[in-house]
């Protein structure tokens, strides 16, 4: 940068003038190529014997990131201009590369087991039993595995139950069922070792017949719990439904629940 002026000294050249300067890179390894833009102000006053004038950068900092690397780009606060016949200033910037930070992905592993309380085969009523009891029952298969989940990352789904049913009641007197149970999931936090349980509520309503069902299974109360376990807290949600449970003999349904690690 340099300046000239013809201006006296009792008469000198007024500045307060906005520029700017663009700034373009290529990273050589993946020729990759951007720009900055950087802006500064010229002020003061010039003659040509004499000379105030600053060229001032605003937003002198700034990065690009090329092919990996990040570049950060630095120009000075302020560069300072001579009188006319002044040897020309140079306005040096300071470059730095370096690696963007490396985001580690970490996975939290764990197991699980379920119980169900009073009991995995759940029974109703039917007047034409002579005990009152239903002629059938429905079952609930409970699951058991270890799996693993990205610790902050979106929640998984894993099998807890499915449900099958039997019965020989008939249309005319079918089973009647408005049974209550209690499910308890137990998680293990592979790194720590810790364990701990939680509790969900669930009803089985409806009617059952040899050839037909009606019977529809859901989640009561609170369905998301959360646990801490070592480092980690598991969230687990239990989805509300209501499940249909199929007649028997028919493909009986897969009940999962989703866990998120944080």
């Amino acid at each position: 940068m340099n300046a000239s002026s013809s201006a006296a000294d009792a008469k000198p050249d007024h500045y307060n003038t906005p520029f700017t300067i663009t700034l373009k890179l290529r990273d050589a390894a993946s020729g990759a190529s951007g720009t900055l833009t950087f802006k500064g102000t010229l002020s003061g006053t010039l003659s040509y014997f004499h000379s105030s004038l600053v060229a001032t950068f605003l937003n002198r900092t700034q990065k690009l990131t090329l092919g990996g690397r990040v570049y950060t780009v630095s120009l000075p606060q302020l560069v300072r201009l001579g009188a006319s016949g002044s040897p020309p200033v140079k306005v040096s910037a300071s470059v730095q590369v370096s690696k963007p930070p490396v985001t580690t992905t970490v996975s939290a592993g764990f197991s699980y087991g379920l119980a169900v309380s009073p009991t995995t085969v759940l029974t109703g009523t039917n007047s034409s039993n002579l005990f009152g009891k239903s002629t059938g029952s429905v079952a609930l298969a409970l699951y058991r595995g270890s799996t693993s989940a990205k610790v902050g990352g979106s929640a998984i789904n894993v099998p807890i139950v499915r449900v099958s049913a039997s019965s020989s009641a008939s249309s005319s007197k079918p089973d009647l069922y408005n049974t209550s149970f209690t499910i308890k999931l137990s998680i293990k936090d592979a790194a720590s070792g810790a364990t701990g349980t939680l509790t969900f509520k669930g009803v089985l309503a409806g009617t059952l017949t040899a050839t037909s069902s009606t019977l529809k299974l859901s989640f009561q109360g609170v369905r998301t719990q959360q646990i801490k376990l070592g480092a980690r807290t598991y969230t687990v949600t239990l989805p509300a439904g209501p499940f249909n449970v199929p007649r028997p003999s028919a493909t009986p349904p897969l009940i999962t629940a989703s866990v998120k690690v944080s």
